[in-house]
């Protein structure tokens, strides 16, 4: 399987639902909180375009947006559909 990483921020609710989403599917991920690393928030803007987490980057793939927003497209990338 390929990395995943989401990156996340504290309080973070469509951070919270990303996680808790990949979990609940037993699919193991890497947690980088942008707040406690700051060439994380560079590294993020890098592979997403953005600096607003959630974003969860899937081998060479990345997505943001609400956990509802992102759900098709990490459904796709890691084929739970």
């Amino acid at each position: 399987m390929e990395q995943i990483i989401v990156y996340t921020t504290p309080g973070c609710t469509a951070c919270a639902a990303v996680k808790q989403y990949l979990e609940q599917k037993g699919i193991s991920f890497e947690e980088r909180d942008v707040s406690k690393n700051e060439a994380w928030i560079d590294e993020m803007k890098r592979v997403s375009g953005v600096r607003i987490a959630p974003v969860t980057v899937i081998g060479t793939q990345a997505f943001y947006g609400t956990f509802e927003q992102q759900r098709p497209s990490i459904d796709k990338a890691l084929n739970l559909h």
